[in-house]
């Protein structure tokens, strides 16, 4: 297949490029080239923004297109007009924040979406925002897909790196819940399935789950291949350490 992928080299993008080539596609990446990965040798590259220039599009057509980045309206209502003609398939990376609350026992996606309001600029608005206009002008030919927290190698956020570091480092763990990855306020009613999204119809579709233990070693592996000296999230070594203190003294004292 001759496939399209608008990101490509950051993370997600990243990694389904690198899954497009070991399955033998053809890759072509629309980005603004502000990476050059030596795995990505066999990769046709059409720099540009997809904010101001789309000409570059013009010169093929493709099978399937996979927008990975797409989160501003305009932007994507751009994208999918100009490619209307030149591919087959469109498929949009959105996000189970698109949905209005998790409130319930139906965790499928049926669930209210939320307002498509623009104007707030906020991240799950904006992107059923762009579902809409995927479905509107891909009828036949479109495919949502919503994930929940993306974790593994190459991920930006730190926000799921942290911890296989900070628990190999061994001692007493201190988990701020402002920093947990997957941490949901229990006095938060609307968010009471938020661990519980129904994925049956990806499944059926052929998702498969990559094993936690894999996921996790992965991502330590990578996190030691890396020069970063901090954590984007978490907390280093001595502010922890005075706050376990801290927090065990006042366990005693209350005692």
């Amino acid at each position: 297949m001759q496939i399209l992928i608008i990101g490509g080299t950051k993370f997600l993008g990243r990694h389904i490029v690198q899954a497009a080539l070991k399955r033998g596609h053809t890759v072509t990446t629309f980005n603004r080239g502000t990476a050059n990965l030596k795995e990505q040798s066999a990769v046709k590259k059409l720099i540009g923004d997809r904010n101001k220039d789309l000409s570059l599009l013009k010169t093929q057509s493709w099978d399937a297109v996979i927008d990975t980045c797409g989160s501003d309206p305009e932007s994507v209502q751009k994208s999918c007009e100009y490619l209307l003609e030149l591919t087959d398939s469109y498929t949009f990376i959105s996000t189970i924040s698109v949905y209005k609350d998790y409130a319930g026992p139906d965790q499928s996606e049926s669930l209210t979406l939320k307002n498509i309001d623009t104007d707030k600029r906020e991240y799950g608005s904006l992107k059923a925002a762009c579902e809409a206009i995927v479905e509107k002008l891909y009828r036949q030919n479109h495919q949502i897909l919503r994930p929940g927290l993306i974790v593994g190698p190459y991920d930006p956020t730190d926000r799921f790196t942290y911890w296989p570091g900070r628990i190999a480092r061994g001692g007493k763990v201190l988990a701020p819940w402002s920093e947990m990855p997957l941490w949901v306020p229990e006095d938060e009613p609307d968010l009471a399935g938020f661990l519980a999204i129904d994925s049956s119809k990806a499944r059926a579709a052929g998702l498969k789950f990559r094993p936690l233990k894999s996921t996790i070693k992965d991502t330590y592996d990578w996190d030691l291949s890396r020069s970063q000296a901090e954590y984007l999230t978490g907390l280093s070594a001595e502010p922890e350490a005075m706050l376990l203190s801290q927090l065990i003294q006042e366990h005693q004292d209350f005692r």
